[in-house]
């Protein structure tokens, strides 16, 4: 008891305790697991490299599609603001797959800390607000979303930010024209740094016209402006600030792929909400299908109708959607008990998640893996809910010693049948899951390496090749499936051809010129000579032949 009073009345005691127990973590981490790649590596660590290295802000990766419709170069999936956070590190500490994973780590480590604060600053009771933060430390599989490459940690982190930021906005009651230029300034850098992040933004709106309501005059002299102009203002500033950074500041920004099957297959791809806009009764009936009996439905059923690895994050969204629509069910009744703050940030976070799951299951065709992924974003906004609400009923039952009794034993049973069982699953799956993507990386290093050897060519088309990793740079790679007529324009669009072409049996290309493989003649107008075959044994998805750009007399680029 003495030391929960010392942590209580100490304003360092909870943050040191967060920071030991990030470091615990940090240094297990480090100590039991080898630092493998993670997901999506050549598109933000090799482009994280470049910029550290060259100050090149373009990306390593890119698609067929991207390169015919925007150019080269462009940003492939997402403004580099990711990679431009990851090349601060890379240029201090040096290029390598543990300064990137140490990079991911700060940030987790800032995203607890502002828990706290934003908990604190609402609520005023440090030991709420350490334990909301303790809560996001040991979110059932967060901490292994450290690994490589992943956008999430530093995701969550604006999120948790620009959370705190308007919370303190409010809580010091300084709403002016100043504030409404910061407020905007956050919501671009949200949108610019990945689409996810609309919720938040959505939240953070539904946050301001809330407050406006909720705190009595606040929109009435003082320092405080009118709802009418802090709010166009904040918008204004937002959407001219992403005008400029897209128009001005960044190349053309080329989709990765559409969620849309028959887009891909058409190679028509969309760049807003995966073409739900085009056709949108179309979409919307074939994604509210796809939610109700790929995703809902599979809820219902324990262990769920995925795969096994997907078991441990179909359970993931079982016990976050009850726990979530609990909050949302809960909130009315505590509604009067809460500060305006926690108001406000209650509803922002219900808001925040709410917009984001449904304009994203709408949009895209999202499983349960990329449910978990997806909504780490806002486990921040969402421990802070369940933190405001366990605390307001904490406080409402004080006096009621046997409720109290109850619930802590509710709360001890949940810990030992769910928490503790999901996150062991959670962790072995993800550690299984970085085991296949760094074998898929090496597999794809090894290939390319037997062929390229040191000549590192400038571009390799590699339909199946997207977690090659970093050693390669400078070469950057293009994707996805492309006919003969679109090589030869690309061709035409890079500053020099494609060096080298590895093709697998299912690929467009080898479909095409087939018959001029099997005789192992020239291919693409005879600019490009058979080189040999890549194949790994018992594997058939990686049986594959190797062409390099050698044009005969009188072809042209």
């Amino acid at each position: 008891m003495h030391i929960l009073h010392r942590l209580n009345t100490n304003r360092y005691g909870w943050p040191l305790v967060l920071f030991l127990a990030w470091l615990g973590l940090y240094i297990t981490n480090v100590v039991l697991f080898p630092i493998g790649l993670g997901w999506d590596e050549i598109v933000n660590i090799a482009t994280a490299h470049g910029i550290a290295r060259d100050g090149d802000f373009s990306a390593r990766e890119y698609t067929v599609m991207g390169i015919i419709q925007d150019g080269y170069p462009n940003h492939l999936g997402y403004y580099p603001l990711f990679a431009t956070y990851l090349a601060l590190f890379l240029k201090v500490i040096g290029t390598s797959l543990g300064t990137v994973h140490f990079a991911n780590w700060i940030a987790f480590l800032i995203t607890t800390l502002l828990v706290y604060v934003t908990m604190y600053t609402c609520t005023k009771r440090r030991m709420l607000s350490g334990a909301t933060a303790l809560a996001y430390l040991i979110f059932p599989g967060i901490w292994r979303d450290t690994i490589s490459g992943l956008m999430e940690p530093v995701g969550a982190l604006l999120t948790i930010l620009t959370a705190y930021i308007v919370v303190r906005m409010f809580r010091r009651g300084a709403i002016t024209g100043r504030s409404a230029v910061l407020l905007g300034t956050l919501l671009a850098i949200l949108w610019l740094y990945k689409m996810i992040l609309i919720g938040t933004i959505l939240g953070v709106v539904i946050f301001i016209v809330a407050l406006y309501r909720i705190i009595p005059g606040a929109h009435s002299g003082g320092k405080w402006v009118s709802l009418k102009r802090f709010l166009p203002t904040t918008i204004g500033v937002c959407v001219a600030l992403i005008f400029i950074a897209t128009t001005y500041v960044f190349y053309p920004l080329s989709t990765a792929y559409t969620s849309n099957p028959a887009q891909q297959a058409n190679q028509s791809y969309a760049k807003f909400l995966g073409g739900a806009l085009e056709k949108p009764l179309k979409m919307l009936t074939e994604r509210s299908s796809y939610l109700l009996w790929k995703v809902a439905l599979p809820q219902v059923i324990y262990p769920g109708l995925q795969t096994p690895y997907q078991i441990s994050f179909s359970v993931f969204a079982r016990y976050f959607i009850f726990l979530f629509t609990l909050g949302v069910l809960i909130l009315p009744l505590l509604w009067k008990k809460l500060s305006a703050e926690g108001r406000g940030l209650s509803l922002m976070a219900v808001s925040a998640i709410l917009s984001f799951n449904i304009i994203a299951h709408l949009a895209l065709e999202i499983g349960p893996d990329l449910f978990f992924r997806y909504n780490l974003y806002y486990v921040p906004l969402y421990v802070c809910l369940m933190g405001i609400l366990a605390g307001t009923v904490a406080e409402t039952i004080r006096n009621q010693p046997e409720m109290r009794r109850i619930l802590l034993m509710g709360g001890l049973t949940a810990v030992a049948v769910f928490y503790i069982p999901l996150t062991i699953t959670m962790f072995a799956h993800q550690v299984a899951l970085e085991r296949r993507y760094n074998e898929l990386g090496e597999r794809n290093a090894m290939i390319v390496r037997a062929f390229t050897h040191k000549t590192r060519p400038a571009f390799v088309y590699f339909n199946k090749g997207s977690h090659t990793p970093i050693t390669q740079y400078p070469m950057r790679q293009i994707s996805q499936d492309a006919t003969g007529a679109q090589i030869e324009r690309i061709n035409q669009v890079l500053p020099e051809p494609i060096a080298f072409l590895f093709l697998r049996e299912r690929d467009w290309l080898f479909e095409e010129y087939k018959t001029d493989i099997a005789k192992r003649r020239p291919i693409i107008g005879g600019s490009y000579r058979f080189v040999g075959n890549a194949n790994v044994p018992n594997d058939d998805e990686w049986r594959m032949v190797v062409y390099r750009y050698d044009p005969t007399e009188g072809v042209t680029r």
